[in-house]
């Protein structure tokens, strides 16, 4: 995506597949993608004595990892091959192992924040406040047999780079002054065409969903991390979380077109069901004062594509006024994954930045 201003955004495509492929270039050269998981208690993993993991009030020093995940199932590890491991002692950092299953942890729910469910031990990762081990506890079920989950066994992951925060000199005195400023904003959005990888026909259904976007200043940045002009830049992390319903345009193209997916169309009965998708978010702007009311409480896309800062990728940009200058915008990690609720056998397709934007065999499809 590179810099720019808010005022010459341009950017078509959202949610489709392939949208996404050249975003990776998006993070500065040289910065390591690393975050922690962060409870709704606002929480998160740190690296106490001897390798414990315990909470902390906010992400800074020791709460730095790598985050892998497939199909659901989520490694965390750091930079000397050592990974969060479930034991008799509790949490700790071990060497990686990619058989070990202690190491292994399932993310339980959909949405925003997720619980932890550790393969070794079949418990879920808890925390118990700050500066206090970050534990595995069992869970019980509730009379309907639903995991009743606390804030503190509920958590996100939040990105950010090594070496981040206070970034450097050329800020011009504008620092935040180590104010916390977050912002979060929910929008409907309706009749928005999704797209995936048919050639003829590729827009493959029409969704109606809502998006719940929270960034978070972290703090000043250098220049050169914004677009060209600017007079003081600042870095946000965040995430976007997606939550709605799809239905098919029976007809066109089936989003995977790959393998034996080639040339598949979406047949009747035409498909309906649930579309969950999320991404972190990691961003540099030259405004400190993002403001929530700038943006879209409701969207119809009216099956047209959008543009500007009403694509997916560049939705952050809604938060702050025009004339801002922002760096690095893009999304280079994301997953949305869509699943029929209508018919006699499930069909899901995910769509992600780790499965080849869901254009691979083994992706599933959607066809009706």
């Amino acid at each position: 995506m590179g810099f720019k201003s808010k005022a010459a955004v341009a950017v078509s495509g959202a949610l489709t597949a392939g949208a996404f492929a050249t975003l990776a270039g998006a993070i500065p050269a040289g910065a390591a993608t690393y975050g922690t998981e962060q409870s709704l208690n606002g929480v998160v993993f740190a690296v106490g004595n001897n390798a414990a993991l315990v909470g902390a009030g906010h992400p800074g020093q020791n709460t730095e990892f790598s985050h892998s995940e497939h199909r659901g199932t989520v490694t965390f590890s750091t930079g000397n091959n050592r990974c969060i491991t479930d034991g008799r002692g509790g949490l700790s950092l071990q060497h990686c192992n990619n058989n070990d299953r202690s190491q292994k942890f399932d993310e339980v729910g959909n949405g925003q924040y997720v619980a932890l469910w550790n393969e070794g031990s079949h418990q879920y990762v808890t925390e118990h406040g700050n500066n206090r081990p970050v534990t595995t506890e069992n869970v019980r079920r509730d009379r309907r047999g639903h995991l009743n989950f606390s804030r503190s066994q509920e958590w996100k992951w939040t990105t950010f780079n090594i070496g981040g925060g206070n970034g450097g000199g050329g800020n011009g005195g504008g620092g935040n002054g180590g104010r916390s400023v977050t912002a979060t904003a929910t929008t409907r959005i309706t009749n928005h065409p999704d797209g995936g990888h048919g050639a003829t026909n590729p827009i493959w259904a029409e969704d109606n969903y809502n998006r719940t976007v929270t960034i978070k200043l972290v703090g000043s940045a250098p220049l050169s991390a914004c677009a060209a002009g600017a007079t003081h830049c600042y870095r946000y992390t965040g995430t976007l979380s997606d939550n709605g319903t799809f239905a098919a345009n029976v007809g066109n193209d089936a989003p995977n077109q790959s393998g034996g997916y080639l040339s598949s169309k979406e047949v009747n009965p035409q498909a309906r069901g649930t579309m969950v998708g999320n991404a972190p978010e990691d961003f540099y702007a030259s405004s400190n004062h993002p403001n929530a009311a700038l943006v879209d409480h409701t969207l119809n896309n009216h099956g047209v594509a959008a543009t500007g800062d009403e694509t997916t990728s560049a939705w952050v940009e809604q938060f702050f006024p025009a004339g801002t200058q922002f760096g690095s915008v893009g999304l280079p990690t994301y997953k949305w994954t869509y699943t029929t609720t209508n018919l006699n056998h499930t069909q899901r397709w995910v769509d992600s930045s780790g499965n080849n934007d869901g254009n691979d065999p083994s992706d599933g499809n959607i066809t009706g």
